[in-house]
Parts: structure tokens; C-alpha cells; sequence
């Protein structure tokens, strides 16, 4: 790969919780970790590219707002096709095994390293990330040695590891369109069995929704965190 030279990146790709809790059995074994280090994380929407609104949600993702507690990894990719069939069984792995095979851990290590086509780099967003992760007790620490707060900044490298993938899918994705018609042609349906009732076609602007609004329904967040272990970077 000519845009890391003498580099080995070993990543695993690993389902976490979709809390981002730690896990509760090494809590109780452990106890709660000793420091915090500051993560972050990238959306991918699961793409079924042949599904009647899969263009809107390709859209819509772009515009997805990143929590304030998470570094935001702004890769320029958003979705992945899907893997498997919409009914199909074992979808963890088989994303796992797609994001593995489009070498995603890697584009995480290139967007925080600022890679570009030259091979030329940067450790400018490392170098803020690790600052911002310090505490008051950190810049106390490093103020006292020789090397002083630029340590700080070195910091962010540990920070890489604790880089996360959100994988997102939606089903029965509709317009307030489809939602409206529906309920016309129950009432349609009523009406024909019930003489009492008078059909009235349904005011389409329930709640202010017009009737090419979507409504996204998600129904799967497929957690995985990146460990990615780097030796020897140039």
C-alpha cells in the first residue's frame, strides 16, 4: 500500500454495546476503568440500494448529527451496501465481514492521521485530540517534566484505538404520503361496510407533516469498535 510505508495495521473489528457502556462483567470484575480517554465515531448507513426510499436515506444520512461526546471520524463514506437480503439471519457478522473487507479500519487510520494522495500526512488532529482529552490533573503532570504539554498531544495516538462505527438500518421507511393514503383507504373499507359512516378524506398536513415528508424508522444499530494497533508509521 504506497500510502503507508513500513506500517502494519492489525485491527479487529468487534460488536460493542449500543450504549457504549463498558462491558458489565469486566466492571464487576474489574471495577470501573481508572481514566477516561475521550472516543470517537463514524455513521454508515446499510444501504439496500433497490428499496423504494433507499436514495432519501442516502441523502438524509449526510445530514446526521454527531453526539457532543464522541469525536466526530467525518469519513467521506456514509454507506455500505447490505451484505445480505433484508430477511436474512447472521447480519452482525456479515457487516463485520463487509467492513473488514472494505479495509474501513484503515480509512479510520487515514482520516486521523490526514493521509492524502501523496502520501504526505499530518498529526495536527491527533495532536488537538489529545489535548482535549487531558485533564487539569494531565497538564499539571506534563507541566512538571521537561518535555512539557507537547506530550499532551502525543496522547491522542492512545486515542485511536477507541474509534467506533455505527452502522445504521432503517425498515418500512414511508412519506406521510403513504401514511395518509393508508388511512383513506381504511376509511374507504369502513365506509363501504358501515352506511353510517361518511367517508372524509384524511387532512394531510397532520401535525404539520407534508405529504412528501419521510419518516424514518430505525430498527437496527450495529455497534462496532475499531482496535487498531500501529507500528512504525512514515
Amino acid at each position: 500500500m504506497n500510502l503507508i510505508r513500513n506500517t502494519i495495521v492489525l485491527f479487529l473489528m468487534c460488536i460493542y454495546s449500543f450504549s457504549f457502556a463498558q462491558n458489565t462483567d469486566q466492571v464487576k470484575k474489574r471495577g470501573p476503568a481508572d481514566e477516561y480517554s475521550r472516543s470517537s465515531m463514524s455513521y454508515l448507513l446499510l444501504d439496500f440500494e433497490n428499496e423504494k426510499y433507499a436514495s432519501y436515506l442516502k441523502k438524509a444520512i449526510n445530514s446526521t448529527m454527531m453526539p457532543s461526546k464522541f469525536d466526530n471520524n467525518n469519513l467521506s463514506k456514509k454507506y455500505i451496501r447490505a451484505p445480505y437480503p433484508r430477511q436474512s439471519t447472521g447480519k452482525s457478522e456479515k457487516i463485520r465481514r463487509s467492513l473488514v473487507a472494505e479495509n474501513y479500519a484503515v480509512d479510520i487510520v487515514k482520516y486521523w492521521w490526514e493521509i492524502k494522495d501523496d502520501g504526505s500526512y499530518s498529526t495536527e488532529l491527533i495532536q488537538k485530540r489529545g489535548y482535549y482529552n487531558a485533564t487539569d490533573e494531565d497538564v499539571n503532570r506534563v507541566d512538571a517534566t521537561k518535555v512539557g504539554r507537547a506530550k499532551l498531544g502525543d496522547a491522542g495516538l492512545k486515542l485511536l484505538g477507541n474509534s467506533y462505527v455505527l452502522v445504521l438500518d432503517y425498515e418500512n421507511v414511508v412519506t406521510m404520503q403513504d401514511i395518509y393514503d393508508e388511512q383513506d383507504r381504511k376509511n374507504r373499507e369502513k365506509a363501504k361496510k358501515d352506511t353510517s359512516y361518511t367517508f372524509v378524506p384524511v387532512k394531510r398536513t397532520h401535525n404539520g407533516s407534508k405529504e412528501n415528508d419521510i419518516v424514518f424508522v430505525p430498527i437496527k444499530l450495529f455497534g462496532y469498535r475499531t482496535r487498531i494497533f500501529r507500528r512504525n508509521f512514515y
